[in-house]
């Protein structure tokens, strides 16, 4: 994954150098940051270390691309990728709290497995954007 989510950084560096992003489509990078924060959540309800680690750098770069891409996309492309962090922003919290505090009773491999569904899902969305450089 890091091998993968780390494809950009040339191109977003130079991006960031120019001023301009050319080509790029930034849309799927906030998609790298609500991915890897829901791998982040999903190591906690597995308390796996290896998927957080694995994790914490898709989501800090998903971070650097996004603010990036904020500062030099049109404003169109700006909307749309404030609307997917806000969403994101809204329902893993959401999801999370659900899990924790009504459902604070189920078995914990049952929570795991709707946050790993949750995690799959945005993965699937990811892939589906297209992109310019991956």
């Amino acid at each position: 994954a890091n091998v993968m989510f780390s494809t950009p950084m040339r191109a977003v560096l130079h991006a960031r150098k120019t001023g301009d992003l050319g080509d790029l489509n930034p849309i799927p990078w906030p998609a790298i940051t609500g991915n890897c924060a829901a791998w982040l959540g999903y190591s906690y309800f597995k308390r796996d270390w290896f998927v957080y680690l694995a994790n914490q750098p898709g989501f800090l770069m998903g971070l650097f691309y996004t603010f990036t891409a904020v500062g030099l996309s049109s404003s169109r492309t700006r909307d749309v990728m404030t609307a997917i962090i806000l969403a994101l922003g809204l329902a893993l919290p959401s999801i999370a709290v659900v899990l924790n505090l009504p459902m604070r009773d189920y078995d914990e491999e049952k929570k795991a497995f709707v946050w790993g569904m949750v995690c799959n899902l945005i993965l699937v969305c990811y892939y589906s954007a297209p992109m310019s450089t991956l």
